[in-house]
């Protein structure tokens, strides 16, 4: 057994083209050879979904079993290709198991125990597929072989996953009598949707609401109170949009707290989101019920779990079709065919309850599904029960009004858009027409044959639901004012039980749900790795006399600058400045938060004008008004002091995202978190980053993508300069991770003359740009002590925000002496425009670009108000 599963690792990495067999083979790339072909059979088998695949891929392995032996008689020696051949036939028998399991089928205990072992090597030891060379083909065969009996018994009992439309419903658990006639449900959902609207619908800031579907067979509380569970969004047209945790509980009557509420709905969401707290929505259950936002009064902070992940993402990336690997376990993520059934179904309970009056404006479709994502491990979480996402405005009657009579379908619209949802659940294929109306309606009709290319005519139950919902008998349902219920009837009793009857007998499978739990430990294992991306060093003396000196060089020609050209500017009144140029240079310091007992930190932190403005504190299960760093780690502390010497008049926010020098790979979604606050929430023109990471962390990337170049506009919409440290590891590591990302400028380490340390990575982006990183001697409060003391600090992560701070000088001479547009001033503020800037101002040595500014400033002191220093920015700016 133990051969089969490890040929299936192998077999998985052919056919995705990562193995080094598969690269080393030409036959692999150039041949119609049986590899390619399994790979199709496992596919045909996978989209068909009808428990008769059982059968089929069973009959698959063995016909590759013999394949792969008679090609191996005609050779004289066994190729990679044969061992290729002969995994991947193992791997339809692994998937046939797989599936056997998922559908629960009867398997004896010793072989169970046997299967799960098997996964377990799968998930949690994953084998570099070299190794199973040594597996002979005649092993291999023999293995296949004494497993049929076992893949026999897997394939579930038609009395379990019945294919008859005239199944006897009277088997299905779910209760007909509550289900019509709980109107106390409908009636709330149908009060909730229209005080949503009337109490959000106030603004110009897009409000969605995503309302979680249950199917509401259960929504009383431990106190018996009706609830619904949904996200709400501060901003929807933000990307990715930022959901925030809320519940809705209902009541005869709401009691008015006119001093806890806030002057609009806007301003609740946005001080919940301040406060990490789940959003109250107090509902009256009444015709016109009034609603009451209010933050929930309780100890308990919200996760930062959300429903990030469309439907239509997880179909485009094929999450229903195979599984993938995230790492070297495969992706819990993926969809198995029960997996599809009970989704289906739930959305079909869930329409039930939301096909009548205000609720028929919603849409659904791929785009307006959504799934709950823990950004610590990356998992979808109630996979089965998603979002439904909609926006709260008026609107009219919707896509239907658009649609001329001739191309109106016969059915219902509403179940013309479900029945397309229905198919793309079931087959795991996006729908990529953009047909609507009777159009589509006819290309649905064409799928539910035997010949379409979703394989529908494979399975009667969801060719039933599907020609329920493109039926004339829906759409005059739906249109019978007169009689109400009779839409959810028609639902209920052909797109409901239909579907229900695919998931009968299998409501406590041995499901992937339970299966997932052998891999926990991998998962752990995973989520507990650190990484340490504060490598800089930090010493009582200076490690290289020299440097130090010249490191005090640098500090005081930054001193004379800034006093020279900076300082002054403080003199020039902000109400003579264009309204877009008045405010405060503002940058925010991703670290590890600051020490508030520290001397210059607690003078930053008071006073009138104070220096430090906002700090947050990202980590999970965190206070956010905690981001101070009482363990002593430091690196925020330095980094900030650093730019509170070098930018006098900018404004810091200070970004927490770990409390240690080492952050566990499971915080990563932290910095990305962060990342969206300071462009969001704070506003910030630079962001300086100086986390070393050695891979691209897909939330982070989502994140500084939005900063680099924004997908929404607005006024005070603009492009971020993104600072980030290159590494300390000089040539035996790359550039790091995001340095070296396009639109963030990597920051090298030199000393105070610009010659370039050896710790600096071999340079691999376009610009090479360094500054002071060298033995920096700077002010410290050790942990537990009162007493400052001078240490001596190396390192790219502090020539970082050496780095912002020149940028931000520059950002405020360019305010204060020149008479931008606003779209100048958006042009100015982008990294591209400021490494254009770097470009004026440096020296190159030794393959580096040295950033100081005095050179250029000195040579045209002379000239009044520096023109030509104006006429170069200029010149950047026309980039």
């Amino acid at each position: 057994m133990d051969i089969i599963f490890k040929a299936a690792i192998s077999a998985f990495y052919s056919v995705t083209s990562t193995s080094p067999l598969a690269a080393d083979s030409p036959s692999a790339a150039q041949d119609e050879n049986l590899t390619s072909r399994e790979a199709r059979r496992l596919q045909r088998a996978e989209t068909a979904r009808s428990p008769d695949a059982v059968t089929e891929m069973t009959t698959e392995a063995a016909k590759g079993a013999e394949a792969s032996a008679k090609i191996s008689e005609a050779t004289a020696r066994p190729s990679a290709q044969q061992v290729l051949e002969e995994s991947a036939a193992a791997l339809a028998a692994g998937d046939v198991l797989l599936l056997g399991i998922h559908w629960n089928g009867s398997i004896p205990s010793a072989k169970q125990e046997q299967a799960l072992q098997g996964l377990k090597q799968i998930h949690t030891e994953p084998l570099d597929p070299t190794n199973t060379i040594a597996a002979s083909r005649e092993e291999l065969s023999k293995r296949v072989d004494e497993n049929e009996e076992l893949l026999e018994g897997l394939a579930p009992s038609r009395s379990k996953t019945a294919q008859k439309v005239n199944l006897d419903h009277a088997r299905s658990q779910l209760d007909a009598e509550k289900l019509l006639n709980n109107e106390r449900i409908r009636e709330c959902l149908g009060i909730l949707f229209k005080a949503l609207i009337e109490q959000l619908n106030c603004c110009d800031l897009n409000h969605f609401a995503s309302l979680h579907l249950t199917g509401f067979k259960n929504q009383l509380d431990e106190h018996s109170r009706l609830f619904f569970d949904l996200y709400l969004s501060s901003r929807f047209d933000h990307t990715p949009c930022h959901w925030h945790e809320s519940r809705c509980m209902v009541g005869k009557a709401i009691q008015q707290l006119e001093e806890e509420l806030p002057a609009s709905g806007c301003e609740t969401i946005l001080r919940c989101e301040e406060d990490k707290k789940q959003l109250q929505i107090l509902l009256e259950e009444a015709p016109t019920g009034r609603l009451q936002l209010r933050r929930d009064r309780s100890d308990r902070l919200i996760s930062d779990t959300a429903p990030n992940v469309t439907l239509y993402y997880l179909l485009e990336r094929k999450y229903f079709i195979k599984p993938t690997r995230r790492g070297s376990r495969l992706n819990r993520n993926y969809f198995l065919p029960l997996d599809r059934a009970k989704l289906n179904l739930n959305l079909a309970l869930s329409l039930l309850h939301l096909s009548q009056d205000e609720w028929r404006q919603v849409t659904w479709d791929s785009e307006s599904i959504y799934f709950l994502k823990d950004p610590s491990t990356g998992d979808l979480l109630d996979k089965q029960q998603p979002y439904l996402a909609w926006a709260l405005k008026p609107t009219d009657t919707g896509a239907e009004c658009e649609i001329d009579e001739e191309g109106k379908p016969t059915c219902d619209l509403r179940l013309l858009h479900f029945a397309r949802l229905i198919i793309e659940i079931y087959s795991g294929i996006q729908f990529t027409s953009m047909a609507e109306g009777r159009v589509l309606q006819l290309e649905l009709e064409d799928e539910i044959s035997d010949t379409g290319e979703y394989l529908l005519g494979r399975d009667d139950m969801i060719v039933a639901a599907v020609k329920a919902c493109l039926s004339t008998e829906g759409k005059l349902a739906a249109e019978d004012t007169a009689d109400p219920g009779k839409i959810r009837r028609f639902i209920y009793s052909n797109i409901v039980q239909t579907l229900s009857s695919l998931v009968a007998g299998n409501d406590n499978p041995l499901h992937v749900q339970n299966l997932s739990l052998i891999n926990r430990s991998a998962a752990a294992r995973a989520s507990g790795k650190s990484l340490s991306p504060y490598d800089g060093k930090r010493y009582d003396r200076p490690e290289n006399e020299t440097a130090a000196r010249n490191s005090k060089v640098f500090f005081k020609r930054m001193d004379e600058w800034v006093a020279n050209y900076i300082k002054p500017l403080e003199k020039i009144q902000i109400s003579s400045l264009k309204p877009h140029l008045r405010n405060k240079i503002k940058i925010a310091v991703i670290d590890s938060g600051v020490q508030w007992d520290d001397g210059r930190i607690k003078a930053a932190r008071s006073g009138k004008h104070k220096r430090i403005v906002k700090g947050r504190n990202f980590l999970p299960n965190a206070l956010p008004d905690d981001w101070d760093d009482p363990t002593g780690v430091g690196h925020g502390t330095i980094v900030t002091t650093l730019l509170l010497d070098i930018a006098p008049h900018a404004e810091i926010y200070v970004a927490k995202v770990t409390d240690q020098l080492k952050i566990p790979s499971n915080h990563l979604y932290c910095i990305g978190n962060a990342i969206y606050w300071a462009i969001q929430k704070w506003e910030v023109d630079i962001i300086t980053m100086s986390i070393v990471l050695t891979d691209e962390n897909e939330y982070i990337e989502e994140r500084l993508r939005q900063a680099i170049d924004p997908s929404y506009e607005g006024e005070r919409v603009s492009q971020k300069i993104i600072f980030a440290a290159a590494g300390n590891n000089g040539a035996n590591d790359p550039l790091a991770w995001p340095a070296k990302r396009k639109g963030v400028i990597a920051i090298n380490a030199s000393d105070g003359l610009g010659a370039a340390s050896n710790i600096n990575p071999v340079g691999s982006s376009e610009e090479n740009f360094a500054t002071l990183g060298c033995d920096i001697v700077t002010e410290w409060t050790p942990q537990g002590t009162m007493e400052e003391k001078n240490i001596y600090v190396s390192g790219t992560s502090f020539a970082t925000p050496i780095a912002a701070g020149i940028a931000a000088n520059i950002l405020e001479f360019a305010r204060h002496k020149m008479k931008l547009t606003t779209d100048q001033k958006k042009r100015l503020y982008s990294s591209k425009c400021m490494e254009s800037i770097f470009k004026q101002m440096t020296g190159h040595k030794a393959g580096f670009d040295y950033i100081q500014p005095w050179t250029m400033w000195n040579q045209h002191a002379k000239l009044a108000m520096q023109k030509d220093i104006c006429d170069a920015l200029l010149d950047a700016i026309s980039y």
